[in-house]
Formats: C-alpha cells, structure tokens, sequence
C-alpha cells in the first residue's frame, strides 16, 4: 500500500507539473542559491527515500507488534490451560485468555487508527505534489 501511494504521489506531481515537478522538490523555490548545497540532499531524502520508509514502516511495525502480542497471550492461554491442570493454571490461564480477548480489540481500534492515519497521510503528500507552488 506504501508502494501504491508513493507511485501515486510521484505520477500526480508529474502529471500536474511535468517541467518543474522533480526540479522544485529538489530546489525549492525562494531559497538563495547556496543554501542549496544543504537544502537538496535533504528534500531528495525525505522526499523519495524518508516518506516511502515511514509509511511502510508504520503499517509493517504496527502489524507485527500487535500479533505478536496476541500470539503471546493467547500462547500462555495455552500453556497454563494445558501445562497446569490445578487452580493456579486455570486462574492464570483465564487471566491471559481475558486480556488476549481485551487485546484483541484494542488491535481492532489501532487497526482503524492506522488506516485513517495511513489515509491522511497519503492525502496530505499528494496534496503536496499538486500544490501550485511545483
């Protein structure tokens, strides 16, 4: 989904401003000349390598951290339901079985946060690229 934004965002600057799309994002306007210098490898970085990393990252590390946690909740579930047939395991067992099912639906309400912030986010850089100051 990051890839399909990130092309998207690149096809819309270049479709609306096809002279001076690449050549604005590299040297902003209104910026005196030697400061380019400084200014050019930092908007090539954040532009066309930072913004891609950051989208992908966030959806990829909030993915992984949240079924992991699951797996680990619902694995000691497992363990204490099945490796300890007595009160202490059946009360550790419930315990991790409660918060897994509680987890479970905190994974659902980020689920739906990152989605809208993935979202607002892709809306925002193409907005970027179709701005007239390209």
């Amino acid at each position: 989904m990051a890839v399909i934004a990130y092309v998207t965002f690149i096809y819309a600057g270049l479709r609306k401003h096809p002279g001076t799309f690449l050549k604005n994002s590299f040297f902003p306007p209104g910026v005196p000349w030697p400061i380019y210098i400084i200014v050019t490898p930092i908007e090539f970085f954040s532009i066309f390598i930072l913004r891609p990393i950051t989208l992908t990252l966030r959806l990829l590390m909030n993915m992984v951290v949240g079924h992991l946690l699951l797996v680990l909740l619902f694995s000691a579930t497992n363990f204490f339901f099945l490796g300890f047939e007595n009160a202490f395991g059946y009360a550790f067992g419930a315990g991790t079985l409660a918060f897994g099912i509680a987890f479970s639906l905190f994974e659902v309400l980020v689920a739906v946060l990152q989605a809208y912030v993935f979202t607002l986010l892709t809306t925002v850089y193409l907005q970027l690229a179709l701005a007239e100051e390209h």
